[in-house]
């Protein structure tokens, strides 16, 4: 029996279940295809990431490409590199240069569409890197150590307009290209400097930080300095309300038998609620205290004191300058301030009566600022809008009243100033003029005030002062862009200094004129004449010229040289002396005489004689014959003192130096004293003798130089 013919649906639905397990059989196989090339990608890129990173050669690609992958004006090169990308990697005499544009108008602007471009550059002898692979492809960098030594950081000059602060947009961000966290810093060497000046040096820098969008920690950050000792650490997160929770120290330099000043900060809270306390001793108890509270207008208090702050604890120097003592306050709501407090120092002390201060947008306003001082008052009112902080606009007036002082001898009369000032323009084009009053018993001065400017120059058109016994004119031009220059002359007529300076009363005559400009490499000359002398002053004949040129460094700490002549008499004193000084030594002086009380109001006595100074700059030769009667100048004294005799510096060369005195009282007090100097300051002998309330003393030694060292030896010491 014969089988029966499919019918035509039949057939068709055949063909269609044949169709459809030939499609199953087909997508199983491009699936196990796919996976089969998934894999063997995976295979393969495992295999580059591991030879990219665990191989010399794959570091070296790699390197290359972020070299060609940086924006245009970047460069990296270094000399040699060891280790593997995953680390520890190590790079030798690394370069890093940055150029970029200042923005335009507010908007940042693409290297190289600018004219001037901003270049930083990075340079170090060693670099160390140890990061961990895995974070990078979350756009993290972890570094389990990074170490630098060796290094410099150049920054470009700071083109940023000025911005009254705004709250709490003033606050700094946190925003890195990139997220980092570096477990262990390790920086043995990073000089820090902004168009080749110097910043600060980081001598040795060791610490943890995890910086994010919005976030930074800082792990026991230390840091050696030149500028002092630094230790932070802690948590700042202006992404959650500007969250605060740091503490920060710092042991700042001192000079040699100082206690260096040491200082500590603390922060604490958000927006909501800041506490912000420094404390320390400079060297005496310093304490500052900001309190906030309120997010968008926040209601602040500050209060800052000191009975004894030095200039010379904060900045490490030898500044001699009496110490400042202050009691300030101030608070307020947002921008809105009450301020009052006391500065003084020595004898001077101002007093800030309740001022009010307030910061609108980029409007600053002072209606008034008052001071107490010199027995009277400074009222200072004035609006300065900065909206255009490029050429912001300010309108402002200065009043004093009763100002009052008198100078260091008893016979010396008052003087009482008040004045009106007033300045106003834009920075770019601005106006001043004044006028003020002194009065010194029925005697009375005017001062008139005349000057106009913009942002590189001060035009002084009218500086009058006018008197009963005569008048001073001067004018000038004052420039500090784009270098610091001036000229000034004034012309005196019978000028009376006595308004100004009550123990020097006068009626001079003459011509003064001082001109300075910045050298090319940064330094400064300065040239002040003084011509046609004549007058009177403090009841004395005066006659002469001077003629000054001073070379200043352009650092400090460098060297001054300069040259000049200056013929002087006053009274009854005479003073010639001429010279240069550079690498080497010529100056002459001669005093024939020099009345102490001529020169030096609380002066007493009289000098007569000469003085020369020779030789290399440090190491002098000194040549001098000078004799002194009744001399008395602040705590020195000495009834009568002669100096005799010429001393070179090298050893070889005999010289002799007799120095007597009697009545003598220099820090200790001496009947008479006799010091005789033989040979030369590096080999030289020394006898001497002394009669005191104590008793009687002679001394005999040598002191010597050999190559660096000093040494000295005690031959004799005799005390009846």
């Amino acid at each position: 029996m014969s089988d029966p013919v499919p019918t035509p649906q039949q057939e068709r639905e055949a063909r269609i279940a044949e169709l459809r397990t030939r499609r199953r059989a087909r997508l199983r196989w491009l699936a196990i295809r796919s996976a089969l090339s998934l894999l063997v990608l995976t295979v393969v890129g495992v295999v580059a990431l591991y030879w990219l990173f665990n191989t010399l050669r794959g570091r070296d690609v790699l390197l290359n490409q972020i070299v060609d992958l940086l924006p245009a004006g970047n460069e990296l090169t270094w000399s040699r590199a060891e280790g593997p990308a995953a680390g520890p990697m190590v790079l030798h005499d690394v370069r890093f240069v940055h150029r970029g544009c200042p923005d335009r108008e507010g908007k940042p602007v693409v290297w190289p569409d600018c004219k001037v471009a901003l270049v930083t550059t990075f340079t170090a002898r060693r670099v160390m890197l140890d990061p961990a692979l895995a974070p990078l492809f979350g756009r993290r960098l972890r570094l389990e150590a990074l170490g630098v030594s060796g290094a410099t950081l150049d920054l470009p000059e700071n083109n940023e307009p000025f911005e009254l602060p705004r709250w709490p947009d003033s606050l700094p961000g946190i925003a890195p290209p990139l997220a980092l966290q570096a477990g262990a810093i390790e920086i043995d060497g990073l000089k820090v400097t902004r168009t080749g000046d110097p910043m600060i040096d980081l001598r040795r820098v060791r610490g943890g930080l995890d910086a994010d969008d919005g976030r930074l920690h800082l792990e026991r950050v230390v840091a050696d300095t030149d500028r002092g000792r630094f230790a932070l650490h802690g948590d700042y997160a202006p992404e959650d309300r500007y969250r605060m929770d740091l503490t920060a120290s710092a042991v700042l330099p001192a000079v040699a038998g100082r206690t260096p000043a040491r200082l500590g900060l603390v922060a604490r809270g958000d927006l909501r609620r800041l506490d912000i306390a420094l404390a320390g001793n400079a060297p005496a108890p310093v304490k500052i205290a900001l309190l906030l509270e309120g997010e968008t207008q926040p209601r602040w208090r500050l209060d800052a004191n000191s009975d004894a702050l030095t200039l010379a604890a904060l900045l490490g120097n030898e500044d001699e300058a009496a110490p400042y003592a202050f009691d300030l306050h101030a608070d307020g709501v947002g921008g809105n301030a009450t301020v009052q407090g006391r500065i003084e120092q020595a004898q001077f002390l101002a007093k800030i009566l309740p001022s009010k201060v307030s910061v609108e947008g980029q409007v600053l306003k002072v209606a008034p600022l008052s001071l107490q001082l010199l027995d009277g008052t400074i009222a200072v009112n004035g609006r300065a809008d900065f909206n255009d902080p490029v050429d912001p606009r300010f309108d402002g007036s200065l009043h004093a009243r009763k100002l009052r002082w008198q100078g260091e001898q008893k016979d010396a009369v008052a003087v009482i100033g008040d004045g009106d000032f007033k300045l106003s323009g834009r920075f770019r084009d601005w106006t001043a003029d004044g006028n003020a009053t002194l009065l010194r018993g029925s005697e009375q001065a005017a001062i008139a005030l005349k000057a106009s400017g913009d942002d590189k120059t001060a035009r002084f058109e009218t500086l009058r002062a006018t008197m009963p016994q005569g008048r001073l004119d001067a004018s000038g031009e004052f420039g500090w862009a784009p270098t610091l220059r001036w000229q000034a002359d004034a012309r005196l007529a019978g000028f009376d200094p006595g308004y100004f300076l009550p123990d020097w009363r006068g009626a001079v005559n003459g011509r003064l004129r001082s001109i300075g400009e910045t050298r090319d490499d940064g330094g400064l000359d300065a040239r002040v004449e003084a011509s046609d002398l004549g007058g009177r002053l403090r009841g004395r004949a005066l006659s002469g010229r001077a003629n000054v040129l001073a070379h200043l460094p352009a650092r400090e700490g460098g060297r001054i040289d300069g040259e000049g002549e200056i013929a002087l008499a006053l009274g009854a004193s005479r003073i010639d002396a001429k010279g240069r000084v550079t690498e080497r030594l010529d100056v002459d002086a001669k005093f024939s005489p020099l009345q102490l009380n001529d020169l030096f109001p609380t002066g007493e006595g009289v000098l007569r004689g000469t003085l020369h100074l020779g030789g290399a700059r440090t190491q002098p030769n000194i040549e001098v014959d000078l004799t002194g009667q009744s001399l008395r100048y602040d705590t020195w004294r000495a009834g009568s003192l002669h100096a005799r005799g010429q001393l070179p510096w090298r050893a070889g060369t005999d010289g002799a130096l007799v120095i007597d005195g009697e009545t003598v009282e220099a820090g200790l007090a001496f009947a008479r004293l006799h010091l005789d100097a033989r040979g030369a300051v590096e080999a030289l002998r020394v006898d001497g003798d002394a009669d005191s309330a104590f008793g009687r003393i002679e001394v005999a030694g040598d002191v010597s130089k050999r190559g660096a060292q000093w040494a000295g030896a005690l031959n004799m010491l005799r005390f009846a």
